[in-house]
C-alpha cells in the first residue's frame, strides 16, 4: 500500500486536514509532505521513516489499513 494511500487513511482517522497531519504529526511543511506522497519522490527514506513513527504514534491507523485490505 503507497505512502499516500496509508496517510490518506490516517488523516480521517484523526481528523486532520493534509497541513494538520503535515505539520502536527509528521512536523515537516506541507509542500515536503506532499512531496513525499509523490511516486517519483527523491525522499523515499524519510517518507519511511515518518510513517513508522505515525504507525508508532497512532496504532489505531495501521489497524484501519490492515481492516480496509
Amino acid at each position: 500500500m503507497a505512502f499516500a494511500e496509508i496517510t490518506r487513511i490516517g488523516r480521517r482517522r484523526l481528523r486532520m486536514t493534509q497541513r494538520e497531519f503535515s505539520e502536527d504529526v509528521l512536523h515537516v511543511p506541507l509542500s515536503t509532505y506532499q512531496g513525499w506522497e509523490k511516486k517519483d519522490s527523491k525522499e523515499p527514506n524519510q517518507a519511511t521513516q515518518n510513517f513508522v513513527l505515525v504507525a508508532l504514534a497512532h496504532p489505531e491507523i495501521v489497524k484501519a489499513v490492515l481492516e480496509k485490505t
